[in-house]
């Protein structure tokens, strides 16, 4: 069986999906594939019977995958990091990186370019151009892991800075939103976010920061309709106040801050890379 989260696996190539099948289906043992094991978005199990004792220990499916290893033995796969295993369409961040990415279908992309907002687009665009200039100093917020660090250092010649916080936060059994900590949220609530933004201008030129991990320790979480907001930049759609002062501070930066959900410290970052690495070696203009 193989379970999809709304939005999952925009990219994965159907090689991948008939070697994913080919491994459940020749497996005696009770196994399952998934990309992430802390946070699954799709996975694959060779033993559907047991969803019946599952589906009520599931509030969010992102729990699949680490209930089914700590809680029923099952032994996991967790596919290699990239653009087809981790792009999940969550936020309309993950429709930014799909927009220029070289795998996406045209009519979807044409789409994308058509509805996107301008000034979200201009500064994704921004920030991979900074991305893809050697030297270039990146600091990722976040939920962030590290196969992403290696990536970066691996196929980019940038200066990272990390502050990683609250990874699997989404796929723990029984999560609390109180039990949330964040030691920029912390720095940000104590300080405020101008100080916070106006102390990280001066030390990157380009920022990616996953909010949800800061918003989550918020007395209030905002809608959904706010924090997709927060992603494009509008803040005249934003009630929550911590939120849209977070947003205002990153928009006085002189470097691009990209916000978003997961995706931007993961499955968009991936893609990022895929258009920078294509375009370099292809000589193609797809940024």
């Amino acid at each position: 069986m193989l379970y999809l989260g709304g939005g999952s696996m925009p990219l994965l190539q159907d090689q991948t999906l008939r070697s994913i099948i080919s491994k459940l289906s020749q497996s005696s043992i009770n196994y399952a594939i998934t990309n992430n094991l802390h946070s699954s978005d799709w996975i694959g199990i060779n033993n559907a019977l047991i969803i019946t004792d599952l589906i009520d220990q599931l509030p969010r499916d992102n729990m699949f995958a680490w209930l089914l290893k700590n809680e029923y033995d099952f032994t996991i796969e967790s596919l290699k990091p990239s653009t087809e295993t981790l792009l999940d369409i969550d936020t309309p961040n993950d429709l930014l990186a799909l927009r220029w990415h070289p795998n996406t279908e045209e009519t979807l992309r044409s789409f994308l370019i058509n509805k996107l907002p301008t000034q979200a687009q201009n500064k994704w665009l921004n920030a991979a151009n900074i991305m893809s200039k050697p030297g270039s100093r990146v600091t990722l917020i976040g939920r962030v892991s590290p196969q992403v660090c290696q990536m970066l250092q691996a196929k980019l010649q940038v200066w990272t800075r990390i502050f990683s916080e609250e990874r699997g936060m989404t796929a723990r059994k029984n999560n609390r939103i109180d039990k949330i900590q964040s030691i920029i949220g912390n720095f940000v609530d104590l300080n405020g976010a101008d100080l916070f933004f106006e102390n990280l201008d001066q030390m990157i030129d380009v920022g990616y920061m996953d909010t949800r991990v800061y918003l989550a320790q918020q007395k209030k979480y905002p809608t959904r309709s706010e924090r997709f907001a927060s992603d494009l930049y509008q803040t005249k759609n934003i009630k929550h106040q911590a939120l849209k002062k977070l947003v205002v501070a990153s928009l006085k930066c002189n470097a691009p801050i990209i916000l978003g959900g997961h995706g931007s410290v993961s499955g968009g970052l991936y893609s990022l890379i895929d258009c920078i690495k294509q375009q370099s070696s292809q000589e193609t203009n797809i940024l």
